[in-house]
């Protein structure tokens, strides 16, 4: 039977072409007040800004910084993904996309809200495209950066006295703000691989999650992400995306044949 409470937190923070925003992440990172475990950066692309960027950060931080990567071929998050999670040695993974700046609290949040035969999702806001160059980690003020026009989603970026918490409301899913057990996870062999192309990945896990019985957890006004917002992401593949999805509904599918299990990835020490 699972603990209660995690003891061993990874992070996996996946990455695309984007080192500036990840630069932003790590730091935020590094403030945390509870400090991971581990932090395994999923590069999806080789990019050697990408791995400056890592290298002057694993010894500023508290923990392990892992970097594992495969070649840029399309939007491919899920495969690289699982190849992080496949060798994470945490009870409970918390999955951060790179370009979603956590809350100082984000991670001691988020062990706070694990609870065994549940899943957590957080909700974000967003740091404007014309003022992501401007963010430094350790003095932001989402209040400051609202009043000035430079944040929106502005619901979801300040921390509640009392968070809303709300039961397997799936009306919308963040991959960028998910936390589990490794274990469940495994339970339903991690992300689907078949998935190429931005979209609906992440609603697919989550929804094979509840079809084998765990809990959905949606918190508003605690595990905090502050979105660095850039240009959208081509989504030319989102129709069949979507109906891998819907398959996944409709079939009440529990496990996907290419997932977690399939094998491991490129790491770079």
């Amino acid at each position: 039977m699972k603990s209660p409470s995690p003891t061993y937190p990874s992070v996996i923070v996946s990455t695309s072409r984007n080192p500036h925003a990840l630069s932003l992440v790590l730091e935020a990172l590094r403030l945390q007040t509870r400090a991971p475990a581990e932090i395994l950066v999923a590069e999806d692309g080789t990019d050697e800004h990408t791995k400056r960027v890592i290298e002057h950060m694993k010894p500023r931080l508290r923990c392990t910084l892992r970097h594992f990567w495969q070649p840029h071929q399309g939007f491919r998050k899920t495969i690289i993904v699982n190849r992080a999670a496949a060798v994470a040695t945490g009870d409970y993974v918390i999955f951060l996309d790179g370009d979603c700046m956590p809350d100082r609290r984000f991670i001691a949040d988020h062990l706070k809200l694990a609870a065994p035969g549940a899943f957590v999702q957080g909700r974000r806001s967003g740091v404007r495209e014309a003022f992501v160059r401007l963010v430094n980690p350790a003095t932001f003020d989402p209040l400051l950066w609202y009043i000035a026009g430079r944040l929106h989603g502005f619901r979801y970026a300040v921390r509640r006295w009392r968070p809303t918490v709300r039961v397997n409301d799936l009306s919308v899913v963040q991959g960028c703000n998910l936390a589990m057990w490794r274990d469940d996870f495994f339970r339903v062999n991690g992300y689907d691989e078949s998935f190429s192309g931005w979209g609906y990945e992440d609603s697919e896990l989550v929804t094979r999650l509840c079809n084998a019985g765990l809990t959905c957890k949606t918190v508003i006004g605690r595990a905090i992400v502050y979105h660095l917002d850039h240009p959208p992401a081509d989504r030319s593949q989102v129709n069949e995306n979507v109906s891998r999805f819907e398959r996944t509904q409709r079939e009440h599918l529990t496990w996907c044949e290419q997932g977690v299990s399939r094998g491991t990835g490129t790491y770079r020490r």
